[in-house]
């Protein structure tokens, strides 16, 4: 055998999450003399083609890859876009019509909750919880984001328990977090906060509307 070329996958426009490599598949030219392209998948869920002769590198497909998906939330305002999180600890907005994803943010915990805000322009992430039940260190916390460019804005938490569900209020002027410690959170939407807690509940907060 001999050594043609070395393709580093970090060197990618997008870069995979995880990059070890999961499997691959080799595409010859027509006339079956030389291998074109290779087809890579990763731990993050990427899939990559590689062309053989110049090493380019384009991303065919990325998703969440890890645990499970909880948290799903449609665009208020525009029909074609909705963003959801996960136990692989990111963030991802997608665009339906495109069947594509649009962007992407690492965050530093798991995630079971997502929310937008009435004009589209933040969201809300409850932080925690996990498939096998083991604590996390960010369970009960919440991170506010900029929607356009998934910045981290602010990040509170005044709760030890994961969050479930999240809501910003119609008019964007409070939002909920609930948690299972059986207590509802409420913030100002503005300087994010506490106002309130509703704590008469008996039993864990699934979903506040």
């Amino acid at each position: 055998f001999e050594h043609v070329r070395s393709v580093m996958l970090s060197e990618a426009d997008v870069p995979p999450v995880l990059g070890a490599v999961r499997s691959l598949d080799a595409f010859m030219s027509p006339d079956n003399t030389f291998i074109s392209r290779i087809l890579v998948t990763t731990a993050g869920s990427e899939v990559y083609e590689i062309a053989a002769k110049s090493g380019n590198i384009t991303l065919l497909h990325e998703a969440h890859f890890e645990g499970e998906l909880w948290g799903l939330a449609t665009h208020p305002t525009d029909p074609d876009v909705f963003a959801t999180v996960g136990d692989d600890k990111t963030i991802r907005i997608w665009s339906i019509l495109a069947r594509r994803l649009l962007r992407k943010a690492i965050i530093d915990c798991t995630a079971r909750s997502v929310a937008w805000s009435p004009d589209g322009k933040f969201l809300i992430v409850g932080m925690g919880g996990s498939a096998d039940g083991k604590r996390q260190r960010k369970d009960g916390a919440f991170l506010i984001l900029e929607s356009a460019t998934l910045k981290p804005l602010y990040e509170g938490r005044d709760s030890r328990h994961w969050i479930p569900d999240v809501k910003f209020s119609p008019n964007g002027k409070s939002f909920a977090v609930a948690s299972m410690d059986h207590k509802i959170y409420i913030y100002n939407g503005e300087t994010y906060r506490l106002k309130g807690t509703c704590d008469r509940h008996n039993s864990h907060i699934r979903e506040v509307n």
